[in-house]
């Protein structure tokens, strides 16, 4: 089996994510800062549903377009963070105020930030 392009998929997670009005989406590169993968990608939900709603496009779409399934998943039926693990990309949803107080992008704050 080949490794993934998991920056591919980060690109795809962060545009599927902003597409469905997920608000401050970052793309950040890991790989140098951590073994546990190689991307993040963050977005904002709206409200709980919102975040449910973001994880379950960027999970349906891996899996019927690549067939690739998440590793882990985290805070499903939360109403405050969802994590999508794939191994080399870990995504996470979250709600305005779990992103305001975890702050993923300042404790990483040493990433590179990408496009996508």
């Amino acid at each position: 089996m080949t490794k993934p392009d998991f920056l591919k998929l980060a690109k795809l997670a962060a545009r599927l994510s902003d597409e469905r009005k997920g608000h401050n989406v970052m793309l950040l590169s890991v790989k140098r800062l951590t073994a546990v993968a190689d991307y993040f990608v963050i977005a904002t939900g709206l409200s709980a549903p919102h975040v449910t709603a973001l994880s379950n496009i960027v999970r349906k779409t891996f899996r019927e377009e690549y067939g690739f399934e998440t590793v882990h998943t985290e805070g499903r039926g939360s109403p405050n963070w969802i994590v999508l693990d794939y191994g080399g990309l870990v995504v996470h949803f979250m709600t305005e105020q779990a992103r305001e107080f975890y702050a993923l992008e300042n404790i990483w704050d040493e990433a590179r930030k990408l496009k996508f």
